[in-house]
């Protein structure tokens, strides 16, 4: 009902124009004299929009001293726009011309009518060397245009679509009626919901969903997406949906599958792609507010940013369009997504004090109980592995996991979810572990205090601590120990058979 009311208003002030409409005070005048005093307002202006303003008629003469007849206006074709309103031009099919005078013709669907030519008129102005009266930007609220001689105007913008069409006799306000277009952007892996963030392992196939809110009068729509180092696309196209929600659709079903080189192009390199939309294919749609659905997938490479308990590193994918005559830039949408490390130290105690043990030997198995393939990375700092992935030489796969001087080892690439760290080898003269240690990766619990909360055995913990005892002295067969006895026991006997010698003797004497 507002959009019937707006466009009844722009059909009367054009019929005020054309025909012998208007009531304001008698007066009469001629372009000749210096009538500058016109404005033109627009309300609700989008930021940055560029806003052009063209004068297509020009205001001879009004007399208003025909009360009752509303006055009369005598308009002439301005510069540049005789081929539109002449020679079977677009416009003549609204107007007639009898020497070089112009009068809108009686229709009968004139509000239709009305939207048509504004639509011509702005395809007109853009497509041929017309003189811009003058040009403003939009500020996001209203601006307004003065000293405008009396005339007709045209008002287009950017967005490559009509804004308004009034005469500025005096003064006109129009209301933008152009939305600034948006994008979203979700991202999912193994079927779960799409989201503005997830967790996977390293390796894992991303789903990706970026939509582009179109409005009507779309033009030079170009979509860029960027990802971070960790992610690469795979090598196929995406797929491009047309959606309309709600109103008049685009067929029975609202919804239609573009076409790559018909719809848009497709341009990609290892870790971004941009897909330009065909002028033809939103020229056929510029009526319609609709949403573009594209999709496509990623892979999560070894070069992922790992996140640990204390430090949350994101792989972005970063999606934003250009849009209008001036490629002004939308909002920009961003997806993270997240693989965890679990950090490890193995340790044994000391008078009270913490001891790094080397050569300890470990094996990391999955909820389920297998064995998870992992290869050794050429992290410098500390011995660090990360998940097999798609790709990799099988040859890499590591047997077990060690520690090194410092007793440390990092496990990279992993989702969220429960691990079991196993000790298969302790490190010499210690005690191997008994039982697996229960490793949780999880978001939950952590009272917004960690990115990721990590739990050991169900307690959460910065790293892994592994802690060895050392093995006692046991006694053992075929050594000194028993001989030493029988050494002691021989000699005891000795003495004692020397000291009873002793005694028969003095008892002889």
């Amino acid at each position: 009902m507002k959009l019937i009311k707006k466009i009844a208003a722009i059909m009367f002030a054009f019929m005020m124009v054309f025909s012998l409409s208007t009531n304001v005070k008698a007066e009469r005048g001629s372009q000749d004299v210096d009538r500058t005093n016109g404005t033109i307002t627009i309300n609700k202006t989008v930021k940055d929009q560029e806003y052009k303003i063209y004068k297509i008629l020009n205001l001879e003469s009004f007399n208003t001293d025909q009360a009752d007849q509303g006055g009369a206006y005598s308009y002439t074709i301005a510069t540049g726009w005789a081929e539109f309103f002449t020679n079977d031009g677009d416009g003549s099919k609204y107007v007639d011309v009898k020497n070089d005078y112009v009068t809108w013709k009686n229709t009968t669907n004139q509000e239709t009518e009305a939207r048509e030519f504004a639509k011509k008129a702005l395809a007109y102005a853009q497509g041929k060397p017309v003189k811009v009266t003058t040009t403003v930007k939009g500020n996001g609220n209203t601006v307004t245009v003065k000293n405008l001689a009396y005339g007709y105007y045209l008002v287009g913008s950017s967005v490559g679509s009509l804004c308004g069409l009034n005469t500025t006799n005096p003064n006109a306000e129009i209301n933008e009626k152009n939305e600034k277009p948006t994008v979203e952007k979700t991202v999912s892996a193994r079927g779960e919901q799409h989201a503005q963030q997830n967790y996977a392992n390293i390796g894992e196939a991303l789903d990706f969903q970026t939509v582009i809110h179109v409005k009507k009068g779309a033009k030079n729509y170009v979509l860029y997406d960027q990802m971070s180092k960790g992610l690469e696309l795979i090598d196929y196209l995406p797929n491009v949906t047309l959606m309309v929600n709600g109103g008049d659709g685009i067929n029975d079903d609202n919804f239609l599958d573009l076409m790559n080189n018909q719809d848009y192009t497709f341009n990609k390199t290892k870790n971004s792609f941009v897909v330009t939309f065909k002028p033809e294919f939103l020229k056929k749609y510029e009526d319609k507010n609709y949403d573009l659905v594209v999709h496509y997938r990623a892979i999560l490479t070894k070069d992922a940013e790992i996140s640990y308990s204390n430090t949350l590193n994101a792989n972005t994918n970063t999606t934003y369009i250009t849009y209008g005559d001036n490629n002004i830039q939308s909002n920009t949408a961003e997806t993270q997504t997240y693989t965890c490390g679990i950090p490890v130290y193995k340790f044994t105690k000391k008078f009270g004090a913490e001891k790094a043990l080397a050569g300890a030997e470990f094996k990391l198995h999955a909820k389920d109980g297998t064995v998870i393939n992992l290869i050794k990375t050429n992290n410098a700092t500390k011995p660090t592995y990360r998940v097999f992935m798609s790709g990799d030489d099988t040859k890499q796969i590591v047997e077990t996991i060690k520690t090194d001087e410092n007793g440390k080892f990092d496990i990279t690439g992993l989702n969220l979810g429960t691990y079991y760290l196993e000790e298969t080898k302790a490190p010499d003269g210690y005690n191997k572990l008994t039982s697996q240690i229960t490793v949780e990766l999880t978001t939950e619990g952590n009272e917004n205090t960690r990115p990721i909360n990590l739990k050991q055995n169900n307690i959460p913990a910065d790293e892994i601590g592994v802690e060895n005892n050392a093995g006692s002295l046991l006694p053992s067969t075929g050594g000194m120990g028993t001989t030493l006895i029988y050494l002691i026991g021989g000699a005891l006997v000795l003495g004692s058979g020397f000291v009873l010698a002793n005694k028969k003797r003095a008892k002889a004497k």
